[in-house]
């Protein structure tokens, strides 16, 4: 994905976020970028194939800030899931009207292209969400997972619909905390229940995942996308060059055969700043499990 593609994608993050799906016009996103409406059209097909990066960068934000506090060693376990928590539901407000959006658009038949993505999606979260409730309550949870998944998505889903202009939540942390103490304490009554949902009745929801495209490819796309957003808001005098180094980086990692030389010798530049090291965790961990053929 070029610089400027990526431009365009967090230019319409933005403005959506701001004013709405609706209200946001093509003219006005390619004004924002700094380009013309034609040259806009050599990036996307239409606004709703912008839509659809939106929605898959928007989802990779939690993917790889969920695997960012899970590697957090100051943290309790519970401690871990009320951040990732109090973070969806940031990542979801700030972005609701892309969010009810697309869950409005998804059972239409005249949007079937936004149907595999938002599929797709949410067999992602449900798996992000199971394997959170394995982590942080172990076999206590196990007889009732799936169950308890619905409860914690039910409830993200729902606060995001209400949280609109009459109904406002300042501290996402506290509401978090709240809602795993409820978490807690399903777990608690429900594990001598019989589930409602049980794992043959899941399984096509967890087959869902892998049915489209490549998801590690996805994944490596959006987190240098996040990556090079996060080293323009730091305001680093070396911008350039730690750019410059993501590109190559890049390039090196998705080329068919790789100079492990060349791309440790850029991960080592990037990693005297000292702010970037954290971030860069979730790189080198995919590098050294060897997911990329590196």
């Amino acid at each position: 994905m070029n610089n400027k593609k990526e431009q365009i994608i967090l230019a319409a993050l933005q403005l959506i976020s701001e004013r709405g799906y609706s209200s946001t016009s093509v003219q006005d996103i390619a004004t924002y970028c700094g380009i013309s409406k034609g040259s806009f059209y050599k990036y996307f097909s239409s606004k709703e194939d912008l839509l659809m990066e939106v929605f898959r960068y928007n989802h990779h934000q939690v993917v790889l800030h969920s695997e960012k506090i899970e590697r957090r060693e100051d943290l309790s376990k519970r401690e871990k899931l009320v951040k990732l928590i109090a973070f969806e539901m940031e990542v979801l407000y700030k972005n609701r009207d892309l969010f009810l959006l697309l869950h409005k658009v998804v059972p239409s038949h005249e949007n079937q292209k936004f149907q595999p993505i938002v599929k797709k999606t949410k067999a992602s979260m449900i798996r992000i969400h199971k394997k959170w409730l394995l982590y942080v309550y172990g076999s206590e949870v196990q007889t009732v997972l799936w169950d308890v998944v619905l409860m914690w998505q039910g409830a993200i889903k729902e606060l995001i619909i209400l949280l609109g202009e009459s109904i406002r939540i300042l501290d996402k942390e506290e509401a978090a905390e709240k809602l795993v103490d409820r978490l807690d304490m399903a777990v608690q009554h429900m594990k001598t229940m019989e589930p409602i949902l049980t794992s043959d009745m899941m399984e096509k929801h967890e087959k869902q995942e892998g049915e489209e495209g490549n998801e590690k490819e996805d994944e490596l796309q959006n987190w240098f996308l996040l990556f090079k957003e996060e080293v323009r808001q730091l305001e680093f005098q070396n911008e350039t060059e730690i750019m410059e180094a993501l590109h190559l980086l890049k390039r090196e990692i998705t080329r068919g055969d790789p100079q492990k030389i060349l791309i440790k010798s850029l991960i080592r530049f990037i990693k005297t700043e000292t702010k970037l090291v954290h971030s860069l965790s979730w790189l080198e961990d995919v590098l050294e499990k060897n997911e990329y053929n590196y």
